[in-house]
């Protein structure tokens, strides 16, 4: 069996470093762009918020009956799509840098 040298474990702990500090970077990449997205996602919650309490009031105020089961569909989907905002950003707050580590080494693999 041959004998590993100095020089050799020296050249693996240099590129196990590479290694790491490759998926340190991708890591903090990825969060970056989570963090990002969930950002965005909170301005789009809030108009969307907003969007909803407008139809709220409209319907009240609205004396047109037309007009009424207009908002009634614009209310259905502003919620639909507000549940949707909202699932996301929960998904963007959870820890991801497990499921990133995950992910990295199974490409390597």
């Amino acid at each position: 069996m041959e004998e590993v040298t100095d020089n050799q474990y020296l050249q693996m702990a240099n590129h196990a470093k590479q290694v790491i500090d490759k998926k340190e970077k991708v890591i903090e990449f990825l969060k970056s762009k989570i963090s990002d997205i969930e950002d965005h996602l909170r301005d789009v919650e809030y108009k969307t918020k907003q969007m909803q309490h407008l139809i709220q009031y409209e319907k009240t105020a609205s004396k047109n009956k037309d007009c009424k089961s207009l908002l009634t569909y614009l209310e259905k989907d502003v919620n639909f799509i507000y549940n949707i905002i909202d699932e996301q950003r929960i998904n963007c707050q959870e820890d991801v840098e497990e499921d990133i580590i995950l992910i990295l080494e199974s490409i390597n693999e």
